[in-house]
């Protein structure tokens, strides 16, 4: 076995080992992924559907790449386009909290302005 080869192998086996610990540590309730895909700022944890689609995208495009590997036995090249398929994803989650954050800036400032008129949420 080549020097490069064992590297590999080692880096490959560290990092099957961290997602074992991860898989069971979420197992246990260790770490909580109920908030996952719910935008930080919303005090009602609405869940984020550019969030769920930047997940989506990211899984999709890794065991895809990950398959290809254990196919062919190396790492294929990766084409630009994947790259701009997982920028415009991200380009849209950050796109969708920015906006969602405005809104809700905008409904306290009209709560703070006028207490006594309700104000429809999101």
């Amino acid at each position: 076995m080549k020097p490069e080869e064992l590297v590999a192998w080692v880096c490959a086996g560290i990092i099957s080992l961290i997602g074992v610990v991860l898989v069971v540590l979420i197992a246990r309730g260790r770490i909580d992924l109920r908030y996952l895909l719910v935008e930080g700022s919303d005090p009602e944890h609405k869940a984020s559907l550019a969030k769920l689609q930047f997940l989506i995208f990211t899984f999709v495009i890794a065991l895809s790449l990950f398959a290809i590997t254990i196919k062919n036995h190396e790492f294929p090249d990766i084409h630009p386009n994947i790259m701009v398929l997982l920028g415009i994803s991200a380009g849209t989650t950050l796109g969708a909290s920015g906006i969602a954050s405005a809104e809700r800036l905008r409904l306290a400032e009209l709560r703070k302005a006028n207490p006594a008129t309700p104000v429809n949420d999101l």
